[in-house]
């Protein structure tokens, strides 16, 4: 079976480490089922990480459109405008369809592109708030 074969994206402690110490908001948006997304969660050991797990199926339209997302972050923020959530830095893991990626494409949660990213925030404090 291939879940069997599941190992995690390399950072993805660091990264989790470094969202938890920052005490950001956290959901995870799939086309996967619901089923096999709670599976992947769960057996990389983030259940109780995300506070929100979008399914795509659950929407009227699933990824690359951006309900999904916009639905995520509707759960957090009240009154959030899809304008804003356009100047928010968008990242994707090379895993899927490079013609549909996000502003900035990763290997990784190591790769420094990313890593560049976060400390820029940090040193302006940026959050989905300040957006």
């Amino acid at each position: 079976m291939v879940i069997e074969k599941l190992k995690p994206v390399n950072g993805l402690n660091k990264v989790k480490k470094w969202i938890e110490d920052r005490g950001l908001n956290r959901a995870a948006v799939t086309n996967s089922s619901r089923t096999n997304a709670e599976l992947v969660i769960s057996m990389l050991g983030l259940t109780g990480f995300f506070e929100v797990v979008i399914i795509g199926d659950e929407c009227e339209h699933a990824k690359p459109h951006p309900e999904p997302c916009l639905k995520a972050l509707e759960d957090f923020v009240t009154g959030i405008k899809p304008g804003v959530i356009a100047e928010m830095p968008l990242i994707d893991i090379t895993t899927r369809d490079p013609e549909q990626a996000s502003a900035i494409l990763i290997k990784d949660y190591e790769d420094p592109k990313l890593w560049a990213v976060l400390d820029k925030l940090d040193r302006k404090g940026d959050t989905v708030e300040n957006a």
